[in-house]
């Protein structure tokens, strides 16, 4: 015999199943919507042409802020960035919004995401201008093409790589905000019909930042321990970081150091057997694992 309590039961999971397949059908409803609007959106600014073009995928929730729906539509990649269009809508508390349409410009060097609001098609057009002119004007390797016949091709490469260095240095001090990265030198080269080059040395704040950085661009910096203290009162160390990579037509080579403390010095030192009075002969580096 069936009981109320199991009627009661059959009901709520009923109920609730119920329940879940509106939510999945509300959620789809509003995710087309929201499509739609992001299309309508782009051929109010770009025009029926241009908008007709464009691919929207709604982004999932859980990606997103929270009050804020977007949709985003690749376009073809530039040399520097990919980019893409990003519709957004935030709810404001109040109940009305705010709505963009803005170009995503996303570093293919570092993953740094740079967004810039979309008035118009030929503003559009003119953002977009800068990474084509470097696709135009140069080769793979940053030097001019076989047919380039510019007497100025040189002045032209020096420009993008410049470009491109500074825009590396930018993106990282954007992506790693707290290791306070500095520029000790830079520059960038020509030689005639060869390639064009560029190099750059910066500092980190410490070696745990040299290090950080260096795993964010898919590389291992050489950690090391040096110390001495020949003919000082107190012995010294520090944990020095390095690390070379490439970035396009660059290099670079990243360091920093981190002091270690007059106790965790005297204790390496000690490890070391090397004597901590005035006795050491002097500076000397042992490799040390990354701490």
């Amino acid at each position: 015999m069936t009981t109320l309590n199991e009627i009661a039961r059959a009901a709520a999971t009923t109920a609730a199943a119920d329940d879940a397949d509106q939510r999945s059908a509300d959620q789809a409803r509003s995710r087309t919507d929201f499509l739609g609007i992001a299309h309508v959106t782009a051929e109010n600014i770009l025009g029926t042409d241009a908008a007709a073009l464009l691919t929207w995928q709604y982004t999932p929730w859980d990606e997103t802020p929270e009050d804020v729906e977007e949709a985003i539509a690749d376009l073809a990649p530039g040399r520097l960035h990919d980019f893409a269009l990003r519709y957004s809508y935030t709810a404001h508390h109040t109940g009305d919004g705010d709505e963009r349409l803005e170009l995503r410009a996303t570093c293919t060097g570092c993953g740094c995401i740079t967004l810039t609001t979309v008035t118009g098609l030929v503003q559009l057009g003119r953002l977009l201008a800068d990474d084509d002119a470097h696709t135009e004007q140069t080769g793979s390797n940053g030097s001019a093409g076989e047919d380039d016949v510019d007497p100025l091709r040189g002045i032209t490469a020096l420009q993008t790589v410049t470009d491109q260095l500074a825009q590396f240095v930018r993106c990282q001090a954007v992506r790693h905000p707290k290791v306070a990265l500095t520029v000790d030198r830079a520059g960038v080269r020509f030689f005639g019909s060869g390639p064009v080059g560029g190099e750059a040395h910066l500092s980190a704040s410490s070696a745990e930042a040299v290090a950080e950085i260096a795993a964010a661009l898919g590389t291992t910096a050489d950690v090391r321990i040096v110390g001495g203290g020949a003919h000082m009162p107190v012995p010294y160390a520090f944990r020095q970081a390095s690390a070379d990579l490439t970035h396009g037509d660059i290099e670079v080579h990243l360091s920093g150091i981190t002091h270690l403390t007059d106790d965790e010095a005297a204790a390496w030192l000690a490890e070391q057997n090397q004597p901590t009075s005035e006795t050491t002969d002097g500076p000397y580096a042992k490799d040390g694992e990354s701490q």
